[in-house]
């Protein structure tokens, strides 16, 4: 194998239930949208979690539909307690 074939393969997408290294000409995707719920348990009217994921099969895109999706990532935002002082006077003077 030559090296450009190595590069090739290393760019390939992988099965997302196998892991496999997925050819380009044989492969089977799905896509999943759904509302995102937020830390308080309520769900959002403006956000969707998307999620896709390519297979090496259908049988292997069936079998990871099956199982349970995995949760939905809601992005965490740290602030600085000095940072949100700071907010907090530009906030009371007027300052966007």
């Amino acid at each position: 194998m030559t090296s450009n074939e190595h590069e090739l393969e290393d760019e390939r997408a992988l099965c997302r239930y196998c892991k496999a290294p997925v050819p380009e000409n044989e492969w089977f995707g799905l896509e999943v949208t759904r509302p995102v719920k937020m830390p308080d348990g309520s769900t959002s009217e403006v956000d969707v979690d998307f999620l896709d994921a390519v297979f090496c099969s259908q049988e292997h895109a069936a079998l990871w539909l099956a199982a349970p999706i995995p949760p939905t990532v809601v992005p965490q935002v740290t602030v600085f307690p000095r940072w949100t002082r700071k907010l907090q006077r530009m906030i009371e003077r007027g300052r966007p």
